[in-house]
């Protein structure tokens, strides 16, 4: 498979002389003649047990008939039977890696991602987090229509590794075609890289998005606990309480969220304890009311800032931007939770710090999850 070609033949397409209609209609009917071949399959199998993979089971009517052999499967070593003449579909988020360990021995053909089922039935879109079908037409709507800026970011990256997971994640909103997922996840400790960042001493680190102290876990092993400060973000009080058993009297926890300034939001609960989507919505059943802060209302030092806090990461900057610009400290900026964010916070990044190297990373084989912009400084240049 050469991604490479694959990239600049998308390209080279969303680059013709075809109107911004044609692209568009383009790529959304060749997901649907891909989604058609699932209809085929005497045996459909769900890869996790997740809510897409419930509903689509619970309301199987509405586009398979009972004929067809439908299941949800979690695999494990002891009960995996692969069918050759079935279907499997990636409905895992995030851990698809679990499944693919086992998929390959199906064949890449049988193994198709559940955005598939959303352009046969829009209806088995789901909340929280999976995808929805319009959340499919705008990011290929995005790239359409900020090709130029796609482009600029893939020449703008550092290494060819970070070139290689932003091509797949193109792919992957193009076509949906699950090998995209093979082969990216980083060696390394999460927003560690060694051979991109280096830590020393006298670190202040700013973990915007602390959850239970699991980066602080991190942090103090890969500076054998030697640091100067550690400011921990998270507004979930029952989550902080854990985080607080990781630190010490160098750790500062605040009860807060991050955003462009001081003030409230609010948050709709999602899959599990730390996740949950910006909503509109006022506090409710279901939606939390959280307090935020801007980085330079409270934060007057730092060298490293985390930022993973569910699609508040353009507003964090923005109210971090002083600081990024007097301490130009190394950046771990997550950009999955808004499908624009791979592209608006390459672009915050550069506008607000300068002097930046910028390199993707991915926690996880998944391309369309837990992926992030590490930034590394250069010398600093005052900007205008």
């Amino acid at each position: 498979m050469n991604i490479k070609k694959m990239f600049e033949d998308a390209m080279g397409f969303l680059n013709s002389g075809k109107t911004r209609e044609e692209k568009i209609a383009f790529f959304l009917d060749n997901l649907k003649k891909e989604a058609e071949k699932i209809k085929k399959a005497k045996n459909i199998i769900l890869c996790g047990a997740t809510p897409i993979a419930r509903k689509i089971l619970n309301h199987r009517a509405w586009l398979f008939p009972e004929n067809i052999l439908l299941y949800i499967e979690d695999f494990d070593t002891n009960t995996f039977i692969p069918r050759k003449d079935g279907i499997y579909i990636l409905c895992s988020r995030p851990n698809i890696s679990k499944h693919l360990q086992y998929l390959a021995q199906v064949g890449d053909e049988n193994i198709k991602s559940y955005q598939l089922l959303l352009m046969m039935e829009p209806r088995y879109s789901t909340e929280p987090y999976a995808y929805q079908y319009e959340k499919i037409v705008k990011q290929i709507e995005d790239i359409v229509d900020y090709t130029d800026r796609y482009w600029e970011i893939y020449l703008g990256l550092e290494d060819e590794a970070s070139k290689e997971i932003f091509m797949k994640l193109v792919l992957f909103r193009l076509t949906y075609d699950p090998k995209m997922h093979y082969g990216n996840r980083t060696q390394y400790l999460h927003y560690f890289d060694k051979d991109v960042v280096s830590v020393g001493q006298e670190e202040v680190f700013v973990d915007c998005g602390g959850y239970v102290g699991d980066t602080l876990n991190d942090f103090k092993e890969i500076t054998r606990n030697k640091f100067k400060k550690y400011y921990l973000f998270e507004p979930d009080k029952d989550l902080l309480e854990i985080a607080k058993e990781k630190g010490d009297k160098r750790v500062e926890y605040i009860n807060k969220g991050v955003w462009g300034k001081e003030g409230t939001l609010f948050f709709k609960k999602e899959t599990a304890p730390g996740n949950g989507a910006l909503t509109d919505m006022e506090k409710s059943e279901g939606v939390l009311e959280v307090p935020v802060v801007g980085l330079d209302e409270v934060i007057g030092e730092a060298t490293f800032i985390k930022m993973d806090i569910e699609g508040a990461e353009l507003e964090a900057l923005k109210g971090g931007q002083n600081l990024i610009r007097n301490c130009h400290p190394k950046l771990a900026v997550c950009v999955y939770h808004k499908y624009e964010d791979i592209r608006v916070l390459y672009e915050t990044v550069k506008f607000f710090g300068g002097g930046y190297k910028i390199y993707l990373r991915a926690e996880l084989n998944n391309v369309d999850t837990e992926l992030y912009y590490l930034c590394v400084p250069e010398k600093y240049k005052e900007l205008g």
